[in-house]
Parts: C-alpha cells; structure tokens; sequence
C-alpha cells in the first residue's frame, strides 16, 4: 500500500488535510483583498494613537469653532486692503502639487500672493509626497501657529481646514494639493 492510499484510506488524516487547505485558502484571499483594497491592519497601539489623535483633532476643530469669526468674507475684501491688513504679509510658502490638480493650485497661488504671502516654490511632483496631507496648511515653528491658521482660513473653499506642526528646513509654511 503507498502513502496515498493510506491517505486517502484514512478519513482522519484527509479530513485534516481539507481543513488545512481550507484554512490556508482563506488566509490567502483575506491578504490580496487587503492588498487590493490598500488596507492596512492596526495593532492596538496604533489604534490608540489614532483615537486620541482624533480626540485631540475635535478640541481643536471646538476651539476653532468658539473662536470669533471675522465680519467680512476675505474673498469679499479688496486686494490692496487684504495686503495692508493681513497677518501673513511677507511671510514665506511652498505650494506642491499634483499635475491634475495644477489649476487648482494655481488659484490658491494667486489667493495667497493676493494676502501678501511670498511664494518661495511652486513644485508639482509626480506623486504624492509620504506623511504629507493634502488640504492641511503646514507650519515649522508653535510662533507660527496663528498665520497657519490664517492661511486655512484663506484657503477653507479649497477644503484647507486643518493645522499641522511638521519639522521642515526651507519655509515655514508648506501646502499641499493632492
């Protein structure tokens, strides 16, 4: 008698062998169907992370909300007005972003020059950059976090409505249109 019938004689040993093939099969597919999905799995410590990062996004969303709204739309005021107001006159930006979105960008440019801001690079880059989120206005130092905030309310109609500190060397404010 060979192996293979002694396997396939034996219930237990081809029962066994079935389940295995069957477990590994459906292992196999959750994986390509994470894969296919651009899925990631979280362990628990991630999964904290995340939750008080947006527990700490929803005060922040609370303050922001709580604080006194100005009387007249920026986009209502004129140019030379805006330039002698703003808080953001001469300050220092880098726009970057992606080819199909380059007329959007464009209009955020002139938005910008139009408040005074100085345009230090204006880069479009083939793909998205990792760790940086479009429709958040990057500042470089905790001094600048009120022109940042300035800077997504100018830009709230392009969906700019968040504020986050990343360690950059050329400017102080960089963002992104992905």
């Amino acid at each position: 008698m060979t192996i293979r019938e002694r396997v396939e004689q034996n219930i237990a040993v081809w029962l066994l062998g079935t389940l295995l093939t069957g477990f590994l099969s459906g292992i196999a597919a959750y994986k390509a169907i994470q894969e296919m999905a651009g899925l990631k799995t979280l362990t628990a410590a991630e999964h904290r992370e995340l939750e008080s990062e947006v527990v700490r996004l929803r005060e922040e969303l609370k303050q922001a909300a709580n604080r006194p709204q100005p009387t007249k739309n920026v986009e209502q005021q004129e140019p030379q007005a805006l330039r002698a107001n703003s808080p953001l006159q001469g300050r220092r930006i880098e726009i970057v972003f992606l080819p199909q979105r380059a007329r959007e960008a464009v209009d955020i440019r002139a938005k910008l020059q139009k408040a005074g801001m100085r345009i230090e690079e204006f880069n479009e880059l083939p793909e998205r950059a990792d760790g940086w989120t479009s429709g958040v206005v990057y500042y470089s130092d905790q001094k600048d976090i009120d022109a940042a905030l300035g800077i997504s309310d100018l830009l709230q109609s392009y969906g700019f409505i968040e504020t986050k500190r990343k360690d950059m060397k050329t400017v102080p404010f960089v963002v992104c249109v992905w």
